[in-house]
């Protein structure tokens, strides 16, 4: 993945479609959560929790 530009949850497309409204997925998305690949695993998942995320870009 050379350009990640964002995150799209499926809750949010399966919402739009409940809603039948016009879903433009730049308009969904959310912001990735990079981390280092040195981060330790405690750390990550601190960082995780106080965000309230469940995914992390390891770079």
């Amino acid at each position: 993945m050379d350009h990640v530009i964002g995150i799209l949850y499926n809750k949010d497309i399966f919402r739009a479609l409940q809603e039948k409204e016009d879903f433009r997925i730049r308009d969904h998305l959310h912001p990735p959560f990079f981390v280092p690949s040195s981060l330790p695993i405690s750390e990550l998942l601190k960082q995780m929790q106080r965000r309230r995320i469940a995914m992390a870009m390891v770079v």
